[in-house]
């Protein structure tokens, strides 16, 4: 008889542990499965609850300012419960001593503990509590909460429900870290879309991948997603001009200022500077509209020409020519730089 009340217990065991593993497995998969840390959170807890086998819970989180814990989710496993989930929730109590120490710590008989004196009116009722805290660089910044279990707590739920938290930590940090990429991404994108000049991604082929607000405005199109479906192709007013320039791409990998006629949208010709780099079978660069310095300098120069014809025709004549004449160099030194 106690041979086989021997194996009993080992089959007992190895079931228990069997199902341990696979709990932390699933909770490992959240990890990798969910970006929004709530769902993850909230995938962890399940598994961390019905595992150890608490009837409720709740996660929090440390607020910035970490004067107060903040509510993320809360399961009262059925239990009524009229406290406001928006209410701050002070730092103190045995979910306190979580936050400090940075370990699971539990109480079987919550009910009839110091905590209570903490407890709001209108919360459901706890008979046994268990806190294991989220710890990311030796500090505590959130907290996976178990409550009302049968026959209550131990240490082995303890070591499980820190062991669960340590993931629920590794979610947090993911997810803080993912949002700081999107925000760089997004200052980014902000600063390439709004620059000063044209900036572009193509292949050989003539596909266009990407095109920034200033490129798009300056081709005539209402978005840089309409500029990409139309392609490159037909911007270029001569198409030999783009043979030469990939001609040239391909032998030094890397252009400045190639000047180019090109066509917008609606047909408008402009005169374009294109700064542009290969990779592969992909270019890269930026594009500046010279349009109007051109016009400028077309007009300066036929300015600069009436006044050397009226120099010409002012010889002999009682004219100030000598200020005339440093009019005119100074107009050509302005075309030169």
């Amino acid at each position: 008889m106690v041979e086989i009340s021997g194996k009993g217990h080992w089959k007992d065991e190895s079931q228990q542990r069997r199902a341990e593993i696979a709990a932390l497995l699933k909770a490992s998969h959240a990890v990798l499965k969910y970006r929004e840390f709530k769902d993850v959170a909230r995938a962890i807890f399940d598994s961390c609850k019905k595992l150890i086998g608490a009837r409720a819970g709740y996660v929090t989180l440390l607020s910035k300012d970490e004067s107060q814990i903040e509510l993320l989710f809360l399961d009262a496993g059925g239990l009524p419960c009229t406290v406001d989930p928006s209410l701050p929730m002070p730092l103190r109590g045995l979910r306190g001593d979580a936050y400090r120490t940075g370990k699971a710590v539990y109480d079987n008989d919550f009910s009839n503990s110091e905590w209570m004196k903490y407890m709001p009116e209108g919360h459901a009722i706890l008979e046994n509590v268990l806190f294991a805290p989220m710890v990311l660089e030796g500090k505590a910044v959130g907290l996976l909460g178990l409550a009302n279990k049968s026959g209550g707590f131990t240490e082995n739920d303890a070591w499980l429900a820190s062991v669960f938290g340590e993931f629920a930590a590794v979610a947090l940090l993911n997810s803080r870290t993912l949002e700081l990429l999107k925000n760089s991404e997004k200052k980014y994108r902000d600063i390439v879309d709004n620059a000063l000049v044209g900036i572009y991604k193509s292949n050989l082929r003539g596909e266009l991948l990407y095109a920034n607000k200033t490129l798009a405005k300056m081709f005539e199109f209402d978005s840089p997603e309409e500029m990409m479906q139309a392609g490159i192709l037909p911007r270029y007013k001569n198409p030999k001009d783009r043979e030469t320039l990939i001609e040239s791409l391909k032998k030094t990998g890397r252009l400045n200022d190639f000047q180019l006629e090109v066509l917008t949208k609606t047909g408008k010709p402009k005169n374009i500077l294109v700064s542009a780099t290969l990779e592969g079978n992909t270019l890269s660069g930026m594009i500046i509209d010279i349009s109007e310095r051109l016009e400028l300098e077309s007009s300066l120069k036929k300015r600069v020409k009436e006044l050397e014809m009226f120099y010409d025709m002012a010889v002999g004549r009682e004219v100030k020519m000598t200020e005339l004449k440093e009019e005119i160099e100074r107009l050509k030194k302005g075309l030169k730089n």
